[in-house]
């Protein structure tokens, strides 16, 4: 309940809980750090450029998931002094806070120092140019969302940005991993999430697990679906699932203008070009009165058996 919220008191392996606490004291800390970091005593001035970039994404980073938890907050970007009347802070319509994202991470672009992927597992955890644009990505389509947008026409916008974050990884070497090595796996997108870090795979990662070692796989990760027999991972809902499209023409299971015929979601509208097998249901007139999903698994986007777990997946 809102006295009692589970995400934030929930204490659960160290990590999953107090997002608004823990989020809004590393902006306050970024904020601190992009104040001073001008007169620091740095290595090199590469070096204080590269920090001032990195601390701009993961600013970005932080703002990214506080619009996801919580909407319309606050954009700040100063420090506050303790004496402050915080009560004319004002939150922001999300699509500008996700905006701001986009900035500060346009701004890091810019640094040449920030390598645009980590090599050296001594930095796994430090920001790169490609997550920069992995962060322009979603916090422009998001902007552009219903849920954020406020009204406002912004796709046009989230089509710019992301053209041009497509364009920058392309360049620069990012590329789906399309070819398994281990043959156990049945595609290559399954053998990227659940096995050990290491190229050709690393050439699609981005923003990954944080792997200790070079060997150490990444299904142990909590939020995967499908991890060995270890965990059961998350449970995918049918919208999910929904979402897969028929790999061999490209077209969506679902009508995308009307997905649902009721409000439910129990009655799926299907996309009569995507090539999705069905099966019609006739009542005892013969008249069709329906449709099923005859072979639901069969031809669907490769990614779907690496996320799902259905009725004769393979799992070890």
């Amino acid at each position: 309940n809102a006295e009692n919220n589970l995400f934030e008191t929930h204490y659960l392996d160290g990590f999953d809980c107090e997002y608004w606490k823990r989020y809004w004291r590393s902006i306050r800390k970024i904020n601190t750090f992009l104040a001073n970091v001008d007169e620091a005593a740095v290595r090199s001035e590469s070096h204080r450029q590269r920090m001032t970039a990195e601390a701009k994404i993961l600013r970005a980073y932080y703002y990214l998931e506080l619009v996801k938890w919580y909407g319309d907050i606050p954009i700040i970007k100063y420090v506050p002094d303790v004496d402050d009347d915080f009560a004319d802070v004002r939150r922001e319509p999300a699509w500008k806070v996700l905006q701001s994202c986009v900035e500060d991470c346009e701004e890091a672009l810019d640094c040449p120092e920030v390598p645009w992927r980590i090599a050296n597992l001594s930095e796994r955890n430090r920001m790169t140019r490609g997550i920069a644009c992995a962060i322009i990505s979603q916090a422009s389509l998001f902007a552009a969302s219903k849920l954020y947008c406020h009204g406002e026409n912004l796709w046009k916008y989230a089509c710019d940005k992301n053209k041009k974050a497509y364009e920058l990884l392309k360049a620069n070497d990012f590329r789906l991993y399309t070819e398994r090595i281990d043959e156990h796996y049945n595609s290559a997108y399954a053998e990227l999430f659940v096995g050990s870090p290491g190229y050709p795979a690393e050439s699609e990662r981005i923003m990954g697990a944080r792997p200790e070692s070079a060997n150490q796989p990444n299904y142990w990760v909590w939020g995967m679906p499908i991890q060995s027999s270890y965990r059961a991972g998350v449970v995918p809902t049918q919208e999910l699932v929904d979402c897969f499209d028929v790999l061999s023409t490209g077209q969506p299971v679902l009508d995308y203008r009307q997905p649902y015929k009721d409000e439910y979601h129990l009655e799926p509208n299907f996309n009569p070009n995507s090539g999705y097998k069905l099966t019609d249901i006739k009542d005892e007139n013969g008249n069709v009165k329906g449709h099923r999903d005859s072979d639901p698994y069969k031809n669907r986007d490769l990614r779907f058996e690496a996320v799902v777990i259905h009725n004769g997946s393979t799992v070890f």
